[in-house]
């Protein structure tokens, strides 16, 4: 978890007791610990409940019974950065910076027997989106704009999330990609990656757009078409989308020869 955040919230019960509430725990020296002044200690006999969301944010609430709440204020952002930084390879090195990946850990029901340390598993709140182009044939492709429109006013720039849906706001009118020039033939050139709000199925109608020039045209070619594939976006789910542009090249070939057409009415007559 350290590799994406250095803090995150713990909430815990023992029994129907809360002992922590939207507690931070923090990375350091290669650990994580929390307000050493605060320290918990374990009742042997007792049963507890413990849940964890990533980053610790101190608007995020949490129930005894597991329902995570991130209000307006937490800034809970979504399809708003590109994550992708180069039109290359995907960026897998990147760290979020203004958008929040939200992260949560599901119920721990532990004792102490468990073991004194708890160990949490974390899993993506939110779901991904990347779009990847691809040419074909030999000419070389400057790609001099990509977008993502028309979502339906579900691609949002801020959430709140209520224990099970995440409610967006402030619409963003269009994802922006990175852009640069295509040479080699079959490999992707990944031009964006943002954090997308989850959406119930069917609700989204995403139209990939681009501008770019073939190298040796001396005017830019405009398209706009819809994505099939992608009408709802899973939390915790990872959607690549790829383009395949490229010139038609004009080709010949020879498919067959027509055979010949008979007339047997010609005749002649000869006397001898």
């Amino acid at each position: 978890l350290n590799e994406y955040y250095t803090n995150f919230s713990v909430f815990g019960w023992e029994g129907s007791t809360a002992i922590f509430e939207n507690t931070e725990v923090s990375y350091a020296s290669s650990k994580w610990d929390y307000d050493p002044t605060a320290t918990k200690y374990w009742n042997a006999t007792a049963t507890y409940q413990f849940f964890a969301v990533a980053p610790y944010n101190a608007e995020v609430t949490c129930t005894s019974a597991g329902v995570i709440g991130i209000p307006a204020a937490a800034s809970a952002t979504a399809a708003k950065e590109n994550l992708q930084t180069t039109f290359d390879a995907l960026n897998t090195t990147g760290k979020f910076t203004s958008d929040k990946d939200w992260l949560k850990a599901e119920r721990k029901n532990y004792k102490m027997s468990d073991g004194t340390t708890v160990q949490f598993t974390f899993t993506h709140m939110l779901s991904k989106l990347a779009v990847a182009i691809t040419k074909t044939g030999n000419e070389e492709i400057e790609v001099k704009s990509v977008t993502i429109t028309d979502a339906s006013d579900k691609l949002h720039n801020a959430a709140t999330f209520d224990g099970s849906v995440w409610t967006g706001t402030a619409q963003e009118a269009a994802l922006e990609g990175v852009v640069g020039t295509m040479t080699s033939q079959g490999i992707p050139y990944y031009t964006m990656e943002y954090l997308i709000i989850p959406t119930a199925a069917s609700s989204n109608s995403l139209k990939f757009n681009i501008t770019y020039r073939i190298t040796g045209e001396s005017t830019d070619r405009v398209v706009s078409a819809p994505v099939t594939g992608i009408t709802n976006f899973e939390a915790g789910t990872a959607y690549t989308l790829t383009a395949n542009i490229g010139a038609a090249p004009i080709k010949f070939t020879a498919v067959s020869v027509t055979d010949w057409t008979k007339d047997d009415t010609g005749s002649a007559t000869i006397t001898q």
